[in-house]
């Protein structure tokens, strides 16, 4: 499997820690939401997604940088669109969103991936655009990350 395969796989299982529990990365952090393990690769679309809150994964086109000393890094952004569905779906969706970048975060070191730096570059949520007027619905968030490693 590919590095690239690799680093996204690594996101999938850690993503799937999010339980409600106290974090495995940091016991003074809560989760406050849990994903049941609905953590996936690729994007569905919102009328066909059945189990909430899920979290999908998809990795962008990968740059690559050629240094000196035959150094050769890759770039790649990778997008995490997630949905929710409660009766305060602001907050959920929010509550959501900082768990994810609790995870992503405290992603432990792994030199066979190769990974240097995991650089959130946005974060967004559709801030109630599908909530019904008692504050329930759908929820979105989404988050885009660079990844740099070492090919």
């Amino acid at each position: 499997m590919s590095k690239r395969n690799n680093i996204i796989s690594n996101i999938i299982e850690n993503l799937k820690l999010i339980d409600g529990e106290v974090s495995s990365f940091d016991n003074s952090y809560t989760y406050t939401q849990s994903v049941f393990n609905n953590v996936y690769r690729g994007f569905k679309f919102f009328d066909s997604i059945n189990d909430f809150p899920s979290i999908y994964v998809l990795g962008g086109v990968e740059q690559r940088i050629y240094n000196s000393a035959n150094l050769v890094e890759g770039i790649m952004p990778i997008n995490i669109r997630f949905f929710h569905k409660s009766d305060n779906t602001r907050n959920e969706v929010n509550d959501l969103l900082e768990d994810i970048e609790h995870v992503i975060y405290n992603i432990p070191d792994n030199p066979d991936q190769g990974i240097e730096d995991i650089i959130i570059e946005s974060m967004s949520t559709d801030e109630g655009l599908f909530q019904n007027e008692d504050g329930g619905g759908y929820g979105l968030g989404e988050l885009t990350l660079i990844v740099r490693y070492v090919l």
